[in-house]
């Protein structure tokens, strides 16, 4: 059962009515259909985020956005490792750029993050190793606004707002997401 953010749900004023519809909607599904697979749609960031959280250990559930489209980049980065001559493990040596801020960004810069911990890296090493940028350039510490997921993300040793080009320039990056 797919569900997806529509309309009627982004004019919620506040989050806890928002997350009120959303476990609603959910002891219905399950209700209605006990062994249900919930997949959550185009749900906005930080929303999506959330809502997995929530529910990941309690439901059956996945969102597409992060969850698949994060499956399927790491299986390029493993495989463009693998074309180099290098292993798995050295995915902890990757600095890794990603255009876009959003929940199918961020879904794929924690998935590769996960990877990176699982072969070895501390989490502090492994965000330490993306750069992040939206339409306003690279996140850095004093961006004014940034949810959690894209807070993990923000670096403390390059300047806010720094374009996609000197990003690359300065750090050499290999990976363009």
């Amino acid at each position: 059962f797919a569900v997806s953010q529509s309309d009627n749900m982004k004019c919620f004023s506040q989050d806890n009515e928002f997350f009120s519809l959303v476990d609603e909607m959910m002891i219905a599904f399950r209700h209605r259909w006990p062994n249900v697979l919930v997949q959550f749609e185009d749900f906005s960031n930080p929303h999506a985020f959330q809502l997995l959280d929530k529910y990941r250990n309690r439901h059956l559930c996945f969102n597409d956005d992060i969850q698949s489209t994060g499956a399927i980049a790491l299986s390029g980065v493993l495989a463009s490792l693998k074309a180099r001559g290098k292993r798995f493990s050295d995915i902890g040596e990757e600095r890794i750029v990603c255009v876009g801020a959003g929940s199918a960004g961020l879904g794929v810069c924690e998935t590769l993050v996960k990877c990176m911990v699982d072969e070895g890296c501390s989490p502090d090493q492994a965000y330490s190793r993306f750069y992040i940028l939206d339409q306003h350039g690279l996140f850095s510490a004093g961006r004014s606004g940034m949810d959690a997921g894209q807070a993990r993300f923000a670096r403390r040793d390059l300047p806010e707002g720094m374009s996609l080009e000197n990003v690359v320039k300065e750090k050499n990056c290999g990976f363009h997401l």
